[in-house]
């Protein structure tokens, strides 16, 4: 059974209704809207909901002078946090939690009390689903991060969009700095027992530090990752920086099963790229780009690459190219494989 409160429902509407679904697998509260008291109260009623497996919430949105400088008042989605997972008596069937945005583009959310329900609950699944522009201050970043690359439990990740955090910086519109990056290479570099699905959104590297923010050593890591079986990269994920490791990492991972890349419009070196290491690529099965543009002479580097690659089994072009029946009649002929 699945609910989904809208924030036209009040609170006790939602209290009333977990009381009287103890059978509930699926809660979607990313339209509600509670004070700190009320936040205790439904976090009390999800800790004792046995059968909860999916759990969708809205983070505060940091905009509440008054509530800053008010230490005694809780934020509500701490006081619902500590209820449902901090407690005496925390919910322990929790493994999929979506963190969704404020409702408005472009707010900085405060993690608040996140982190730490990353740190003791066993979850399997974690999806940060916010809005394009929505983002968090760098120290809370920093928190959730580490969090990340303690963490043993979670198989399925879905990151922030990283182009907001370290907003605020009018300077440089919130551009991702080079210390948040390197977070995200040692979570990569540690993660080789349980992360398997990852999705990450790099932001223009034009933040504090940015010189310092080494594509390089991303794909280095996860050229020794073991794990992640499922990658969907979006954003300026190519530079001129990466052009050694990027293609050492398509043609030596030995555990990537799917990829998926989402252009961003200034990235054209990369099907060229991508095409000549898949000649030497062992594992993946399945690749998917949006938003490139195919030219012919790329088109020729994978149907050279498909003559010698036994493993891949289906590629998606959105939009298809031009040559989208030929590179699917190809992987018909030499793999066998109906499309």
């Amino acid at each position: 059974m699945q609910m989904e409160f809208r924030s036209s429902d009040e609170p006790q509407q939602l209290l009333d209704h977990l009381h009287k679904t103890p059978g509930l697998t699926r809660l979607d509260m990313e339209l509600m809207d509670m004070n700190d008291v009320e936040g205790k109260k439904i976090g009390e009623a999800v800790a004792a909901l046995e059968s909860l497996e999916t759990l969708v919430l809205k983070l505060d949105a940091e905009l509440d002078e008054e509530k800053k400088s008010s230490p005694e008042s809780l934020w509500p989605m701490d006081a619902f946090l500590t209820a449902a997972f901090l407690g005496e008596n925390p919910n322990s069937s929790v493994r999929s939690l979506i963190i969704a945005g404020s409702g408005t583009d472009g707010d900085i959310m405060r993690l608040g009390l996140l982190p730490r329900v990353i740190e003791q609950v066993p979850l399997k699944e974690l999806v940060f689903k916010w809005h394009g522009d929505d983002g968090a201050a760098p120290e809370e970043m920093h928190v959730l991060l580490d969090a990340l690359v303690e963490n043993n439990s979670i198989e399925s990740l879905t990151l922030p969009n990283l182009v907001r955090w370290d907003f605020p910086d009018n300077a440089d519109n919130g551009f991702i700095d080079g210390e948040i990056f390197a977070k995200i290479v040692e979570l990569v570099k540690k993660k080789t027992t349980s992360i398997q699905k990852m999705l990450l959104h790099i932001g223009e590297c034009r933040g504090k530090g940015a010189d310092t923010v080494n594509l390089d050593a991303f794909y280095g890591a996860l050229s020794s990752n073991s794990s992640i079986r499922s990658l969907t990269l979006k954003g300026p994920f190519y530079t001129p920086i990466a052009e050694t490791q990027f293609p050492t990492w398509i043609r030596n991972t030995t555990s990537l099963k799917e990829l998926l890349l989402e252009g961003d419009g200034d990235d054209s070196e990369v099907p060229k790229i991508l095409f000549q290491a898949l000649g030497e690529n062992k594992s993946l099965t399945r690749v998917e780009m949006e938003d490139f543009f195919i030219e012919d002479e790329e088109v020729e580097e994978l149907l050279k690459a498909l003559k010698v690659n036994s493993t891949l089994q289906e590629i998606i072009f959105e939009p298809k190219c031009d040559r989208e029946e030929e590179v699917q009649e190809a992987l018909a002929k030499n793999h066998q494989v109906q499309l």
